[in-house]
């Protein structure tokens, strides 16, 4: 049963691969890198940094610095208040920093080998030379319950839409697949494809890209 739960699951991740056609000249690295440590049985604090690069010449568009602190505070269910550092820039200019701050809730629903993982996050940014945003990123996640190997090797797939209140409309989706694994007791790290549309101006015209990306998170 394990071995065809793994089977759909990579089916799933190779229909995400192909679902569009490939741009290179668009696609973006994220390399992102987690401290997560526990101030109590319930409540833990993490550091993230996470850097972005353009694949075509390796340029160093964005990064951020993001500060969190979580309480599990039922079974299944967390809730994380965070204060993101962002700061941007586009080739021959300065960096822009943009402070952002957000509030996720967090569910966890085993279901027959599946675990079904939702993340509600709403979040503020203050932009210099824009309108600040307001949007609410609903994440939706899906992986199998049981790992294999020593690793604990788990295909996801994983569904974000970004919501703006301000112009009241869905400006963003990025549908990925990845596979997470524990190769040391304190390190967990995953590799991820997003492909990402975003809606450009009033003309309703979508832009895709694909992010690939690599995370590690080591807790103590």
């Amino acid at each position: 049963m394990n071995k065809m739960k793994t089977c759909v699951f990579l089916v799933l991740i190779a229909s995400a691969l192909t679902a569009r056609a490939w741009n290179l000249s668009d696609n973006t690295t994220w390399l992102q890198g987690t401290l997560q440590g526990g101030l109590s049985e319930s409540v833990s604090l993490k550091l993230t940094e996470q850097f972005r690069f353009l694949n075509e010449d390796g340029f160093n568009y964005y990064r951020h610095t993001q500060l969190g602190v979580n309480w599990a505070f039922a079974d299944g269910w967390s809730a994380e208040a965070l204060y993101r550092h962002i700061l941007a820039r586009q080739q021959g200019a300065d960096w822009t920093a943009a402070p952002t701050w957000g509030v996720d809730l967090r569910n966890k629903i085993p279901f027959r080998g599946v675990d079904l993982k939702t993340r509600l996050r709403l979040i503020h940014t203050n932009l210099a030379d824009a309108e600040n945003l307001t949007d609410f990123r609903p994440l939706i996640t899906i992986a199998p319950s049981k790992g294999w190997t020593g690793w604990n090797a788990k295909p996801f797939i994983a569904d974000e839409l970004i919501y703006n209140f301000e112009d009241g409309v869905i400006y963003r989706n990025r549908l990925g697949a990845g596979l997470s694994f524990a190769p040391v007791a304190p390190l967990s790290c995953k590799l991820f494809i997003i492909q990402e549309i975003t809606r450009l101006g009033v003309a309703n015209d979508w832009k895709e890209r694909y992010n690939l990306g690599a995370g590690a998170t080591f807790a103590f």
